[in-house]
């Protein structure tokens, strides 16, 4: 959440459903993408707590660039401060990416890290079992990503298409035959859309430049759209290729005698 256009979808589900919507509130404290800005962030976030059609969960925000020290440590103190400012007992607090989270940056707000670079690293060096662990023991189909070629044509689309979930690829992708550096430099490239626009809208909105931004905001929605529409297309079939069913017997006992699965 990050608008009050969310609290207020939140509030008309709830008020047609009765469901209420489980949330982390977005910080913008200098990324300049999206999330909400630091002047009203205590508002919004009292707002959101005093919501009955929402259940905050978190609050996160994230880094520039982790690795520049003068600007994360800016971030970071604004972090705290609008933190400082509110209720956060039983939230989750998120800010630290792979980059920030082995750095020396001292900081006690915050329960929880993004690690999501480190999960190659942490797969290459604990292997099958870090997976299995971390994977709720699903069964994954290796052969299916074994084609390098076909691995980054799929790796290209999941990371382009917005909404559609990457982690049952990241998981698995350090066991195949995919190189990490072919693994990072096409998921990079599938992700600079996404970040150049919402960057730019951020930055247009900030400096009135309201029809730039809403011609790029257009291009990513539509983008946004085809992720969500067939998100559960996409994640099914994905699933289909590469994790093997576990209902199905006869798969799981072929699982513990082939190679090509973890």
């Amino acid at each position: 959440l990050f608008l009050d256009n969310h609290i207020d979808a939140a509030e008309l589900t709830y008020k047609k459903t009765g469901l209420k919507t489980k949330a982390h509130i977005k910080l913008d404290t200098g990324m300049n993408r999206i999330g909400v800005q630091k002047n009203s962030a205590v508002e919004f976030i009292k707002k959101v707590q005093k919501s009955d059609a929402i259940e905050l969960q978190g609050i996160f925000t994230h880094f520039a660039n982790a690795e520049t020290e003068d600007k994360t440590i800016e971030q970071l103190k604004i972090w705290n401060e609008i933190l400082s400012s509110v209720k956060t007992d039983g939230l989750l607090l998120h800010c630290f990416n792979t980059a920030a989270t082995i750095s020396k940056y001292k900081n006690d707000k915050y329960n929880m890290v993004r690690v999501g670079l480190a999960i190659y690293g942490l797969v290459k060096l604990f292997g099958r079992p870090f997976v299995k662990e971390n994977t709720k023991n699903k069964k994954f189909k290796l052969e299916f990503l074994n084609d390098p070629k076909r691995s980054l044509i799929i790796i290209f689309f999941v990371f382009l298409l917005p909404g559609i979930p990457k982690d049952i690829l990241i998981y698995p992708m350090p066991l195949t035959k995919v190189k990490m550096t072919r693994f990072m430099i096409v998921s990079s490239i599938a992700r600079i859309p996404s970040i150049l626009s919402s960057t730019f809208i951020g930055a247009s909105i900030i400096e009135g430049n309201y029809i730039s931004s809403i011609i790029v905001f257009v291009v990513f929605f539509v983008l946004a759209v085809i992720g969500l529409i067939f998100n559960r297309q996409i994640s099914n079939l994905i699933e289909s290729k590469i994790l093997i069913p576990i209902h199905n017997k006869k798969s799981k006992k072929l699982s513990h005698e082939n190679d090509n699965t973890i």
